[in-house]
């Protein structure tokens, strides 16, 4: 799996030199070179918090561990390397559910945008439109959100497809870091960004999109899907 190392917020700190970085104008890669760092101390705010799956005290971020754990036993899914603050897998669970409005009709999902939602009119053999999830703000109803996220499910294979778009403004501009290669690719003619082989991100008629899937669909079919939303 990919260490620890690389999934924290930490991560842009050491990840110092820049290969390469494309920019749509809201969207932004920018391609990172990992140091050969073997591990990296703790800045003081962590020491004494983090242990590894047996308990062990864990007192630098090395490139062998891949999940790091507190007192207690909880998976850490996030660190706040400015202010210590851990989220806990548990925690960020109860918060998606109590905050996330899921909406399985495909039909209802421009109800709950201030933009057009367009599905893709192609996905590979096996593949079919699942849900849409919507962040409900401080637990309100969701209205002319400039957010919304489609999951696209292959029952079979239990694989996902995952989409997201955004109404293009400052606000919902994005910019990604990755050690994945990143190169610059056509989407029915629009400028995108392929990053590995299993993410592209793109900007067409005021709209963001990003599609990410699980490494089963190749380059061509990625790019199939997105030329496919029309």
């Amino acid at each position: 799996g990919t260490a620890l190392l690389s999934q924290t917020t930490f991560a842009k700190e050491i990840m110092e030199n820049i290969v390469k970085m494309i920019s749509l104008g809201n969207i932004e890669v920018v391609q990172y070179e990992t140091p050969d760092i073997e591990s990296y101390p703790f800045p003081q705010v962590l020491e004494g918090r983090l242990f590894d799956q047996e308990g062990k005290p864990v007192t630098t971020f090395d490139k062998e561990i891949e999940a790091v754990y507190t007192k207690d036993g909880e998976k850490i899914v996030d660190i706040d390397m400015n202010t210590g603050k851990l989220t806990t897998e548990k925690e960020e669970a109860l918060y998606e559910v109590n905050n996330t409005l899921i909406v399985k009709d495909k039909n209802l999902l421009n109800q709950y945008t201030c933009f057009e939602v367009k599905l893709p009119s192609y996905l590979p053999e096996g593949y079919a439109f699942d849900r849409a999830e919507f962040y409900k703000e401080a637990d309100k109803e969701v209205k002319d959100s400039k957010y919304i996220s489609l999951y696209f499910l292959n029952q079979a294979t239990g694989e996902s497809i995952y989409m997201q778009q955004r109404y293009a403004d400052e606000e919902t501009a994005y910019s990604l870091g990755t050690d994945e290669i990143v190169e610059e690719v056509q989407v029915s003619g629009v400028k995108a960004i392929m990053t590995g082989e299993d993410n592209i991100d793109w900007e067409a008629n005021g709209v963001l999109y990003g599609i990410s899937t699980q490494g089963k669909i190749d380059k061509e079919q990625l790019i199939k899907i997105a030329e496919s939303i029309q």
